[in-house]
């Protein structure tokens, strides 16, 4: 919309003056010489500024901006007065002017006044309507969540596209949904001749529908018969303005429709906050038009009491392994971490020493019992986990095969419930991780697996960490041997 100025004035000549002053940068001017005539024209959504004169002698410009401000408060006014009258420009600009100009006014300070005005007008203007927009949009949405869960997809297609026709102000708004592997057909169809069962299908590869398909944001255009975007695929004069704006809808399963809209003013294009609030219906909408979900033939599996233990294990020992970096504080806090979640002492980590031919104790997690320096690898419990059975947990490990109470018991000798997990790397068994719990209490062969999966990850890490330092070791002590060798 190409903005005017309005004149009020009742010098006659400071008008004339103006309207010729802007002709040149192709601003057009409206004159009104009275308070009367001037409210009048103001109402036209076309003024963008006003330019005001102020009359020392009647003060009849002051009520003549506040009467300004009142009808249209986005619109910008400037006041006009002599040099002398401070006291009287002041009062205007505490009032709500935009700015002032002394008379005689100077060409160029009109020139930038009466820009400033005209662009904070439009600015203020889009603003007030995006706030009423979104205040509309908000109400739209809070009726849709009231409205009963049963309603069908067809009853919420036509409902998206009366708030979009609103919301838009586009004469013509449209969903268009998928029709088989290529085609497009119309859902749901506001204003135009045809109902949308009368409407043909479309192809995606042919229409500008199909392009707002693979869009992300969705298109905003200009001008469909001239958008290069639109080339061989816009019909030229099927709407009667070539602004148009399309938004895809998606849900979980992928793509759900087109929200179209056409058939605004020509002189007022979509612009990027109608963009925006299209998008905010079509996220809020989707999820009503989106097929409902078949309903589950299978109960839900019973809840597991320790499963909240075991979460909160391999956090622990996920957290140890973000913490930590050298191999000794990270199984410390890794095995002290299954310790606290387990309540178990002494919770302890053995490798195999292949030069001893034993499992070799390699860190703790509670010093509140002390743990067996060395397994033999060929005796108890600890035998039966390492040659491949598997993890093992045990409220009573005596009445388990192949107990050993030398080898299966802390160092106190004290039996009690037990849990053995295996550590493996790449399905290699390396040793295993075993805690004592409290009597009484016992774990389940799952939280076993989590013991072991957990802490077989943290000896990874700390072993790929020792093999990075011993590279390095090597690589100082291959540099150092050549050095002296050149020397």
């Amino acid at each position: 919309m190409t903005q005017r100025v309005l004149v009020i004035d009742d010098e006659r000549g400071v008008g004339e003056s103006v309207r010729s002053l802007l002709a040149d940068d192709g601003v057009e001017c409206s004159l009104a010489d009275d308070a009367l005539h001037g409210l009048k024209l103001a109402e036209d959504p076309a003024i963008g500024a006003v330019l005001l004169g102020l009359s020392p002698a009647t003060r009849g410009g002051i009520e003549t901006l506040r009467a300004l401000r009142e009808r249209r408060p986005a619109l910008r006014v400037i006041v006009l007065g002599a040099a002398t009258a401070q006291d009287l420009l002041l009062e205007a600009l505490r009032r709500g002017a935009a700015d002032y100009l002394a008379k005689p006014i100077h060409e160029e300070e009109l020139r930038l006044a009466v820009r400033r005005a005209l662009d904070a007008t439009q600015t203020a203007t889009r603003f007030e309507s995006l706030r009423a927009r979104l205040a509309g949009l908000a109400d739209d949405l809070s009726a849709w969540q009231g409205a009963p869960e049963e309603g069908s997809p067809e009853d919420a297609a036509d409902a998206l596209i009366e708030s979009a026709s609103l919301l838009l102000g586009a004469a013509r708004t449209s969903l268009l949904v998928a029709d088989g592997e290529d085609r497009l057909r119309v859902a749901a169809i506001r204003g135009g001749d045809h109902t949308a069962d009368e409407l043909a299908t479309m192809s995606v590869r042919d229409s500008v529908a199909g392009l707002a398909l693979a869009a992300e944001e969705g298109l905003l255009i200009d001008d469909v018969d001239r958008d290069e975007r639109c080339a061989g695929r816009a019909r030229r004069g099927r709407y009667g303005s070539g602004s148009a704006l399309l938004v895809p809808l998606r849900g979980a399963s992928g793509a759900l429709g087109v929200l179209c809209a056409t058939e605004r003013p020509v002189a007022q294009p979509f612009a990027e906050e109608d963009l925006a609030l299209a998008r905010l219906l079509a996220f809020a909408a989707s999820p009503r038009l989106a097929p409902p979900a078949p309903p589950l033939e299978t109960a839900p599996p019973a809840s597991d009491p320790e499963e909240a233990v075991r979460v909160e294990l391999a956090r622990g020992v996920a957290a140890a392994l973000c913490a930590e970096i050298e191999p000794g504080p990270l199984l410390r806090a890794a095995l002290h971490a299954v310790a606290e979640q387990l309540a178990a002492s002494p919770v302890s980590l053995y490798l195999l020493d292949s030069r001893a031919g034993s499992l070799a104790l390699e860190a703790v997690g509670s010093d509140a019992r002390k743990d067996r320096q060395r397994l033999p690898r060929d005796r108890g419990l600890a035998a039966r986990v390492l040659q491949g059975s598997g993890p093992l947990a045990s409220e009573r490990p005596e009445e388990e095969p192949g107990f050993a109470p030398e080898v299966d018991t802390p160092e106190d000798g004290v039996v009690g419930p037990l849990c053995v997990a295996p550590i493996a790397i790449r399905g290699r068994v390396l040793g295993l991780a075993r805690a004592f719990l409290p009597a009484g209490r016992s774990a389940s062969l799952r939280t076993a697996e989590v013991l072991g999966t957990s802490l077989s990850a943290a000896v990874r890490n700390a072993l790929l960490y020792r093999s990075l330092l011993e590279s390095i070791d090597d690589l100082a002590r291959a540099r150092r041997e050549a050095n002296e060798k050149k020397s």
